[in-house]
């Protein structure tokens, strides 16, 4: 028996069309032209996309991410599962393993959790809009977990899809699975391709 935390954008869904389109909304608003927007949110973060571009535009970058958080509630459905994603997750229940999420996302993850009927699963969920949420890659809110859920650090992972992720468990002193292609550059433990792998996972 082990202890899963999940994040949510790009690992438990594929979300990121809808918070591309959203933060595009943005930086329309100011007629500003950026390439690989996509890319850059995969690489860092929406927050640190506007960390950038507010010092090229001369707005603060909070008033930016206000905006987004506006913008993003247009296509917070804009998502689906990742392959294989819930019926793993019902196997690791199933299987007495501890679930958790730990994602920069807001409160639209409890409305898609009950929409899909998979909120059930999860011992805990701790969004952005949490009263215990620090952001990644500080391990506030993982330590908070395993301290709440007496987890064995040893036998506990954080499941996410970028290096923000695989930081953060590092810091945590955590096993970080990274959730995409390998990618040497990125500090992992463990490299899945598909949620069937998690089952392996576990000593």
């Amino acid at each position: 028996m082990g202890a899963f935390i999940f994040d949510v954008d790009g690992t438990l869904i594929d979300s990121y069309d809808g918070i591309t389109k959203a933060t595009v909304s943005v930086l329309d608003k100011y007629n500003y032209k950026m390439d690989n927007v996509r890319r850059y949110i995969l690489d860092n973060s929406v927050l640190d996309l506007f960390k950038f571009v507010s010092g090229k535009i001369g707005v603060e970058c909070n008033l930016l991410y206000e905006e987004y958080k506006k913008e993003r509630v247009k296509t917070q459905f804009d998502y689906c599962f990742m392959k294989n994603a819930v019926s793993t997750l019902y196997k690791l229940k199933y299987e007495n393993n501890k679930l958790f999420i730990f994602t920069h996302k807001g409160s639209a993850i409890d409305k898609i959790l009950e929409l899909d009927k998979l909120k059930e699963l999860f011992d805990e969920v701790i969004s952005s809009d949490s009263p215990n949420f620090k952001r990644k890659p500080d391990p506030y809110c993982i330590n908070y977990l395993v301290d709440k859920y007496n987890l064995d650090k040893n036998n506990t992972y954080y499941v996410g899809d970028r290096r923000i992720d695989m930081e953060c468990a590092k810091n945590a002193n955590i096993k970080g699975i990274f959730y995409g292609k390998i990618d040497n550059s990125i500090g992992y433990d463990i490299v899945i391709s598909d949620f069937n792998e998690l089952i392996n996972c576990l000593k």
